[in-house]
């Protein structure tokens, strides 16, 4: 390090860069997290980089490491005498022993001496009055001195002359400082970082200390060197970093909902312990659990939905239609449309839910009635959207039926059924399509064969450059799914 003055370095960057991002809430602690490094060179910067990664996380902890690497006790012990027992000399001025006296104190910029104390300590500086120097012996100020410095391998704090109390061992201290006994004669430790105070008596143990750690609004457990700055509005935020568990769990439960994933995926091992590895205080739930909060997340949404159904101040439209998966399982979805209270247009699914056999009219009617109820719309509906399958025909007769009992449509449900046109459509392609039906046929009959293995794919890309084709490698032989009769609409 040679004659590097790492304090002094420190402070003037401070005095230089803090005015400058003070507005963009940047603290001194994280300004001097991000210099330090580049004050060091030479062994102290191999120190450094030697370091496991993250085990020095704030300001006091770099300190501390760094001043029991390089001031030890017996050279702190010898730096504190030199400006106590400091003496101006025969042959010296007062403007040389000034100086003198100055540069002991930049040696030991933390020495934590009160001004005073030091003023008291110059007892052989001529021109200077006993009552400016307190009238205290050196050996008296010598033994009255609070030794709060961190960087003491002993820690231990001198409340009275020649009696000391016991060594500070707990971790929280690196966290706190002592601060000198008020006048209720009582104790108190200030947080390093957000400034509340504590007792610190003895008798009260350092609990409370422990506990405000664990939730101190401005604790950082970033590594150093790598405060993650984000950019809002112009301005430098530093992101929290406290953890907050039901913040976590809701994400969790959004993710599962969004990539549609099981719910066993909280209890994979290889997932625990990749959430573990990122923060130690996450607690995941069962799958049971997960579970339960979806369905809670479910309810949540649905009483939202409510009352926005509830807000429109006009009626609403519904659309609905008939689905077989893959499982030969049948499936209803009910889709309302509405303008909203911003004269917004709005689409949103109600429900997709089990539909059991029979697809009979009288079952659509029952299932989508005491859907209708349970969204309490049944007195604002406008019109429904239907195919032209003759078991909807049934079905709205039935329905508009019940809702005339009870005075809820328009005109009697003149205009309640509207046949779907897309559907009408389609029907008219389809009877147009059975003409070519072998053309088609014989068309669907060569993408198979060409699809049928990787050699007649190459074939085909050969064939294709023969008669000069313009495609990309792959274009030519795209197989799209023969879904039936809609792959031609």
């Amino acid at each position: 390090m040679g004659d590097l003055d790492i304090p002094t370095i420190l402070a003037s960057l401070s005095g230089i860069l803090l005015p400058t991002i003070a507005r963009n809430c940047v603290t001194e602690d994280q300004l001097r997290i991000r210099v330090f490094p580049y004050t060091l060179k030479d062994k102290a910067k191999y120190w450094l980089n030697s370091l496991k990664p993250g085990s020095l996380t704030t300001w006091a902890a770099i300190q501390k490491k760094f001043l029991e690497i390089y001031f030890s006790s017996q050279k702190i012990n010898i730096l504190r005498d030199n400006i106590l027992l400091f003496a101006q000399q025969d042959d010296e001025s007062f403007c040389e022993a000034w100086e003198r006296f100055n540069g002991l104190l930049n040696q030991y910029p933390h020495h934590g001496i009160p001004l005073k104390l030091q003023m008291r300590g110059m007892d052989t500086f001529d021109g200077i009055s006993e009552s400016a120097k307190g009238g205290v012996g050196v050996g008296e100020v010598r033994n009255n001195v609070v030794d709060s410095d961190p960087s003491n391998n002993n820690n231990a704090v001198v409340t009275q002359i020649g009696k000391r109390r016991r060594k500070l061992t707990s971790a929280v201290w690196t966290q706190f400082e002592i601060l000198p006994i008020d006048e209720n004669n009582e104790q108190r430790a200030k947080c390093m970082k957000c400034g509340q105070k504590y007792l610190c008596d003895s008798r009260y143990g350092t609990g409370n200390l422990k506990r405000h750690i664990e939730s101190c609004v401005k604790t950082d457990t970033r590594d150093l060197g790598q405060l993650l700055l984000s950019k809002y509005d112009g301005a430098i935020l530093t992101r929290s970093s406290k953890f907050d568990p039901m913040k976590f769990r809701e994400l969790l439960l959004m993710a599962i909902i969004m990539h549609d994933l099981p719910f066993q995926f909280v209890e994979y091992a290889g997932i625990r312990q990749l959430f573990n590895y990122v923060c130690a205080d996450i607690k995941l739930v069962s799958r049971n659990i997960a579970k339960a909060d979806v369905l809670s997340l479910y309810n949540r949404e649905k009483a939202k939905l409510k009352e926005i159904l509830g807000s429109v101040p006009g009626r609403v439209c519904l659309t609905f239609d008939l689905w077989t998966s893959i499982t030969t399982d049948g499936y209803l979805c009910l889709t309302v449309h509405f303008i909203d209270v911003n004269w917004k247009w709005e689409k949103i699914i109600l429900n997709f839910s089990f539909m059991p056999p029979p697809h009979t009219g009288v079952a659509l009617c029952e299932k989508i009635y005491r859907l209708l109820t349970d969204w309490g719309v049944k007195k604002k509906l406008f019109s429904m959207t239907l195919d032209n399958a003759s078991s909807n025909d049934t079905f709205v007769e039935l329905l508009k039926g019940q809702l005339n009992l009870k005075d809820a449509l328009l005109m009697n449900g003149k205009f309640f059924h509207i046949r779907c046109c897309a559907h009408i459509l389609n029907l008219i392609v389809q009877d147009g399509l059975k003409h070519i039906d072998d053309s088609v046929g014989k068309i669907r009959e060569s993408i198979k064969y060409a699809r049928g293995s990787q050699g007649r794919k190459q074939k085909f890309l050969n064939c294709a450059a023969q008669v000069s084709l313009e495609c990309k490698k792959g274009d030519c032989v795209k197989m799209y799914p023969l879904d039936g009769t809609r792959r031609f609409l």
